[in-house]
């Protein structure tokens, strides 16, 4: 509860009490001196302060009836700062003043004394929920920031590792390129400029000069070639057959459907997400068989992992709701892989667990 909020209805409670005391100056005097006191409370917030405050009040009350109305306002500071003293105070002097001439009173008092204490309890526990979930919130805030952040941290890493590849793959074929079909060319060329040099019939002076041309353009092409190879030396279904080949938890089949080339991202996210998949299945899972689908659509690039493990859970969950209804990182990552791709993705826990990757082909 609010403070403002429970002294607004602890002062609305001591207004009633006009009701047994009537309403004189000194009720008027009473309540403006209250309402100050109470404001002066609010606002500094010292705990000193506020005993002297609450000593006097105690100490004034005997010769200024007018007060006993506003006891229970007083309460609430005196509970707040755990002043219990001042509290036996009022209540001895309540008690001595009206217990055997004003029952009513004596008990309208006492109950707004109570329902004083009440409040304040209320109130400081709100107060203490309040604290504990900032504190939950900003700690959630900044775990879920680590969190992204390591997570794209491993992203790029795993990015890196499949681009390592491709680049050594990349450096072996050119290398291969250039010992060979490069040299054997490039003695070739030099053979046929010999041949012109020394060619005296000028019937063979035509072919030689385009058969040295075309050598020349072929050694141009493999130039080319050699500097412009890309990331298409990865291999999709031989990286996949490699991973299976390395995964020896339980057997693992391939279903591989497609025929056409597919682009780099597609192939890097597919990867990664198979390579993940059976780390989870070879960690947390009890399965006895995994089946790996890949097919191609004229929209769409397909992706379904399956195993036979058996879960506790049949929870069915989606890119909206992974981080939500998933403890696990590595399902988190996926998700990430497939949202950067626009892709759609769908886990389910019946029957065995199930990862279902579609993306799109338009878009990449």
């Amino acid at each position: 509860m609010n403070v403002f909020l429970s002294h607004l209805i602890i002062l609305s409670y001591c207004l009633g009490g006009i009701y047994f005391q009537g309403f004189s100056k000194q009720t008027i005097v009473s309540f403006l001196l209250s309402v100050t006191a109470a404001a002066f409370f609010y606002y500094f917030q010292d705990k000193k302060l506020s005993r002297a405050a609450l000593s006097f009040y105690a100490a004034a009350i005997p010769f200024f009836p007018g007060f006993f109305l506003f006891i229970p306002l007083f309460t609430i500071e005196a509970s707040r700062i755990r002043f219990y003293l001042v509290i036996l105070v009022f209540f001895a002097e309540n008690f001595l003043s009206f217990a055997q001439s004003d029952i009513p009173f004596f008990l309208f008092l006492l109950f707004g004394t109570i329902l004083a204490l009440f409040l304040e309890y209320l109130t400081k526990s709100y107060n203490i929920l309040a604290e504990k979930y900032k504190h939950m919130r900003d700690d959630s805030t900044e775990r879920n920031l680590l969190l992204k952040a390591r997570n794209q941290t491993l992203l790029e890493n795993q990015d890196y590792e499949i681009h390592n590849a491709t680049l050594q793959e990349r450096n072996r074929i050119a290398r291969e390129i250039h010992d060979n079909v490069g040299h054997m060319l490039s003695r070739s060329i030099l053979m046929t400029g010999a041949l012109q040099a020394i060619n005296q019939d000028d019937n063979c002076s035509e072919p030689l000069q385009l058969l040295q041309d075309t050598l020349s353009q072929a050694m141009d092409n493999i130039r080319a070639s050699v500097h412009n190879l890309h990331d298409d030396s990865i291999n999709l279904q031989k990286s996949i057959e490699n991973l299976i080949r390395n995964f020896t938890f339980c057997p693992a089949h391939l279903e591989y459907d497609i025929q056409n080339d597919v682009p780099s991202t597609v192939r890097y996210a597919f990867i990664s997400i198979i390579k993940e998949a059976l780390t989870n299945i070879s960690k947390h899972s009890n399965a006895t068989l995994v089946n790996i689908t890949l097919r191609e659509h004229p929209s769409m690039y397909q992706l379904i992992i399956h195993d036979n493990g058996k879960t506790a859970s049949t929870k069915t969950f989606s890119l909206d709701n992974i981080e939500e209804e998933s403890n696990g990182i590595g399902l988190v990552n996926i998700a990430d892989r497939v949202r950067l791709l626009k892709g759609i993705l769908q886990i389910s826990q019946k029957n065995g667990f199930q990862i279902f990757v579609s993306i799109p082909v338009h878009l990449n």
